[in-house]
């Protein structure tokens, strides 16, 4: 998935902002994915320490994401702009969002 993010954000202009917005959301379904197999399923869940880092790391990532939502800078777009002429690129249907 870390590739896939990677890539999305050097080809965002190609791919367009909707689409690049929508994988990054998706790590977080992902990282909950994740999560909840390293609580439930993990070979480490038994250990005394695991507990602690599992819940310690969803309590950092939740406070961050909310923090980063409330602050000023963040601005969430209402509505999406016209859909430009689609282009043909290498053979791929390409839809532009500029």
């Amino acid at each position: 998935m870390l590739l896939i993010v990677i890539l999305t954000s050097d080809f965002m202009k190609v791919i367009g902002k909707f689409v690049w917005k929508k994988t990054h959301y998706l790590v977080f379904l992902l990282w909950l994915l994740s999560f909840l197999h390293g609580i439930l399923l993990g070979t480490e869940s038994s250990a005394n320490w695991a507990p602690f880092f599992y819940w310690r790391t969803f309590a950092v990532i939740i406070c961050g994401t909310l923090y980063f939502r409330s602050s000023d800078d963040w601005v969430e777009e209402t509505s999406q702009q016209p859909l430009k002429r689609p282009a043909k690129s290498a053979g791929l249907f390409i839809m532009h969002f500029d």
